[in-house]
Parts: C-alpha cells; structure tokens; sequence
C-alpha cells in the first residue's frame, strides 16, 4: 500500500490516507521514497468511503484535508507550487508575480546553498516570438531574485517544449521554480 493516497472528485483532491505525511507534504520534504496514489472517484461517496476505510475511527469526528492542486502538481513532479504567472504577451511583473517572487526568495534564503531551477514551457511550433517572451520572462524573474540578493550562480534556467514530461500548455505563462536538486 503506498504511504500516502489521494482521491480525486471533480477537480478537487483530497489526502485520504497517510495523514502522518501531511506536514511534509505541505512543507514539500517529503523523503524520496515516499511512495503516493491518486484515485480518481466518479462521485463523493466514493471519497468518502476511502476515508472511512484508511481512517478508522477517526473518520467519525473528522473530514480528510483538501490538498491544494499545486500541492498535487508537485507530488506528480509537475510544478513546487511556487510560480511566477505573467499577464498574456507579457514580461512584465505585476504585483502578484512580485509576491511571488518574495516567496521564492524567502524559501531560497532557507536553504542558502541550493540551487533555484527557473523552468519555463515554449512550443516551437508556436514560431519565435513564444521562445522570446520566455526568455524575456525569464530574464526578468533572474533580475528580481538577484536584486532581492540570490547568487546568480544560484540560478539555472531550464525551457520546457511539449515533449518534456511534464509539458501543459496551461503553463506557458508560468515561471515554476523548483529550489533544490528535485
């Protein structure tokens, strides 16, 4: 049975067992051998019913926790949950895409000597100017973590195509940052 297990209904995900993972999970220190699975419910009462069972008692006086999709996307090696999104056709940083930033470099301070992978998603049929706005994008994520006082050297940029795993088109307006050597 894997360590931790979540149920998918409609959109949301839920941690239905493995509960004494959920501060590692949350806090993105899972041990690598922790081994997950997602089930996909057709209706509620089947989320339900995977709680009661991996639960026990304690399904009688609780809920199982809702676990944020970038949560998941990060279980499922697509994303840390730490983005930097971006206007369309833009490369500009508005105020939200500044916070976030602030975020990675909180999370980056923490471990000071970890390197900051700056992955973005391009599809080369889209022709050449996608490919610049990434790297425009890119660019200018790099200058406001080193304005903020991350190490360049620190900094790897890494651009996806759709035949990365991992590729969703939905992302090509994200910078996704992965901090550390996952």
């Amino acid at each position: 049975m894997p360590d931790i297990i979540l149920a998918q209904f409609e959109g949301t995900t839920w941690l239905v067992a493995g509960v004494d993972h959920l501060d590692d999970l949350l806090a993105n220190t899972l041990p690598p051998e922790t081994s997950f699975e997602i089930v996909t419910c057709r209706e509620s009462a089947e989320v339900d019913a995977l709680w009661r069972y991996h639960a026990g008692d304690q399904a009688d006086f609780s809920h199982p926790w809702a676990i944020h999709p970038n949560i998941v996307r990060r279980l499922q090696g697509l994303g840390t949950g730490i983005v930097v999104s971006f206007s369309p056709w833009s490369a500009l940083l508005d105020n939200e895409a500044k916070k976030s930033v602030a975020r990675v470099v909180e999370a980056a301070r923490a471990q000071a000597e970890a390197p900051l992978r700056l992955i973005g998603q391009a599809d080369p049929a889209g022709g050449a100017m996608p490919a610049a706005m990434l790297q425009m994008r890119l660019q200018m994520v790099e200058d406001a973590l080193v304005a903020a006082g991350i190490d360049r050297a620190r900094l790897h940029r890494e651009t996806r195509d759709p035949s990365h795993p991992g590729y969703r088109d939905e992302m090509t307006d994200l910078i996704d940052i992965h901090i550390g050597n996952s």
